[in-house]
């Protein structure tokens, strides 16, 4: 369940009635197309692709394989070093 839901009835009873606005998004906010089911970021061009606001640097990162097997690898030689 998302951390939200729970405050969601009660923040659309206190703002029934009341006309939609718009505002401003800041130039800081970042936009960075995800996977809605996962949360991961993928290519725009993905099927169901989900467009999310960010704060300034916490969007998801953008991995590659090769950057995951590194990691994976590091991890691996750390372990085996402190043998």
């Amino acid at each position: 369940m998302p951390r939200c839901q729970p405050g969601w009835p009660f923040m659309q009873e206190a703002v029934a009635g009341l006309p939609p606005e718009n505002f401003p998004v800041p130039d800081s906010i970042e936009f960075h197309p995800i996977d809605p089911a996962s949360g991961r970021p993928v290519s725009e061009q993905a099927a169901g692709v989900m467009i999310e606001a960010f704060a300034p640097g916490t969007g998801p990162k953008q991995r590659t394989a090769a950057d995951a097997l590194s990691k994976i690898r590091d991890f691996f030689n750390f372990d085996q070093a402190t043998e």
